[in-house]
């Protein structure tokens, strides 16, 4: 029942959102969509919706592998050896917290070197934590509050998992993808067009979350190589296609003409 409830939870939540983007984008001037599947979502659940697409952009030298670092490993007493895979979102119905858990409590069977750091807020994280408990899995989990120091964080990771189940184009993944982490995502709008899946990450249909992740960290968790390759493919679409300041020249650009209208 409870996972039903979850389910019904979200479903409303999203037709609130739907229902607040065509008020909101019904009396705009001028609408930007983040990725190409997020305009065509919006034109397929607003009748006349039209927008430019503008990707989000990193700051490439904040987010950059090549700096030091602080030592979040040994902050939080953590072995150089271990394989840290990392949630770093808000801990609600849509970024699927509870999922990730799920899905790592079974590829940590097979990995005992695996570590799952979670870092966020939300409605979820009481229950994520007693999902923890009763999987018997929380000597291999660590929860840490919302942290400022997201490059720091990224650093001591290994794996990056965001499995929602929609985004527009996440921020957090092109932060991770710029840090040369091997990243896993679910195969919705935005992060789609990001994951050249098994290039520089891996894609996991959002109906087999669990199933999905938990053989991807599973595969990632037993390869080095495998994560380097992928990590150094991240970088190069980071840089080639997400770059923070060309993505501000162009938002630019749509208020300069807005202001001469």
């Amino acid at each position: 029942m409870a996972g039903l409830f979850i389910r019904i939870k979200i479903f409303f939540k999203r037709k609130l959102r739907i229902l607040g983007e065509k008020y909101l984008t019904s009396k705009s001037d001028f609408n930007i969509s983040v990725s190409e599947s997020n305009k065509l979502t919006g034109q397929k659940l607003i009748k006349g919706f039209n927008s430019e697409v503008i990707n989000n952009g990193i700051n490439q030298f904040k987010f950059n592998p090549q700096r030091k670092f602080l030592d979040i490993r040994k902050e939080q007493g953590l072995s150089v050896d271990d394989i840290i895979v990392l949630f770093l979102a808000r801990f609600t119905g849509h970024k699927q917290p509870l999922i990730l858990i799920e899905a790592f409590s079974k590829a940590v069977q097979k990995n005992k070197k695996l570590h799952l750091l979670m870092v966020g807020e939300g409605d979820q994280k009481v229950e994520g934590i007693k999902l923890v408990d009763k999987l018997k899995i929380k000597e291999k989990v660590t929860f840490l509050p919302f942290r400022t120091d997201v490059p720091d964080i990224l650093s001591a990771s290994d794996i990056y998992v965001l499995p929602s189940l929609w985004e527009g184009l996440p921020i957090g993944l092109l932060e991770a993808m710029a840090m040369g982490k091997a990243v896993i995502g679910s195969n919705v709008d935005g992060t789609c067009e990001i994951i050249d899946n098994s290039i520089n990450g891996f894609l996991i249909d959002k109906e087999n979350l669990v199933k999905g992740v938990e053989e991807k960290i599973a595969l990632l968790g037993s390869s080095k190589k495998l994560r380097e390759d992928l990590g150094k493919n991240a970088i190069k679409t980071i840089s080639t296609k997400y770059d923070a300041t060309e993505m501000t020249r162009k938002i630019e650009k749509v208020y300069t003409k807005l202001i001469k209208k």
